[in-house]
């Protein structure tokens, strides 16, 4: 009985995740995913793209306590990854990006 109620324990702790965390592993998975697709997305899909990255942009502010040196380092990756999707997706309405 012991052993049952430590591997439920055991668990429950493993799938608990700061928000932060899982905050990171989704806007990772989100980028690649962009990284990957964007050149077969739509002009409106490409929207709900750029909408969804608002909406991680927000939560980074929530969250921007939290993270470590290293961590936001890997945030602003991602933000100069997004921007290169987007310079590389339409370059003439985004010259501005080219020389920032």
């Amino acid at each position: 009985m012991k052993t049952y109620k430590f591997i439920l324990l055991l668990i429950l702790f493993v799938s608990c995740k700061h928000p932060k965390d899982q905050f990171l592993d989704d806007f990772g998975l989100f980028i690649n995913d962009t990284e990957a697709n964007y050149d077969q997305y739509s002009d409106t899909e490409f929207k709900i793209v750029e909408i969804n990255f608002i909406e991680f942009k927000e939560q980074e502010t929530d969250l921007k306590d939290y993270f470590s040196e290293s961590e936001q380092k890997r945030i602003k990756e991602y933000h100069n990854r997004f921007r290169k999707v987007k310079i590389k997706r339409d370059p003439l309405n985004n010259l501005l990006e080219i020389f920032n």
